[in-house]
């Protein structure tokens, strides 16, 4: 059932990307289905087993997967700490490390002033 929620989601996310304006039905229904995407992938994940058979891993990849896609659905509707939120979700269930930093710079030679360039470093906990 959850893989049905999950495209209907996704269906509803493009459907909303489209439309010259955002629309309040949309953007429930999709975070609605999303959540309960994620609430049903919950329990098939063990994230302090140190092994885990193919399958888990698999269900481990999905739940990272769908908290990634619901923190661009947040984020597109400017809904940022919860767009963090389920991003620190995905980063910590896969066992990813992203850092973010910042430096001042010019990406081309051309460029007069210096622009705030944002730099991800990803590495494995």
């Amino acid at each position: 059932m959850w893989r049905l929620q999950w495209w209907g989601a996704r269906c509803a996310f493009v459907h909303q990307r489209i439309l010259s304006s955002p629309a309040s039905q949309l953007k429930e229904e999709m975070i609605k289905l999303m959540e309960s995407v994620i609430a049903a992938l919950i329990p098939s994940v063990n994230t302090e087993k140190k092994t885990e058979t193919p399958e888990e891993r698999f269900m481990r990849c999905l739940l990272a997967q769908a908290n990634l896609e619901a923190a661009l659905m947040y984020q597109f509707h400017e809904n940022f700490l919860e767009a963090r939120k389920k991003l620190s979700e995905a980063t910590r269930i896969s066992g990813l490390k992203i850092e973010l930093t910042g430096a001042m710079g010019k990406k081309m030679r051309f460029q007069v002033s210096d622009f705030l360039l944002l730099f991800y470093h990803f590495g494995k906990l």
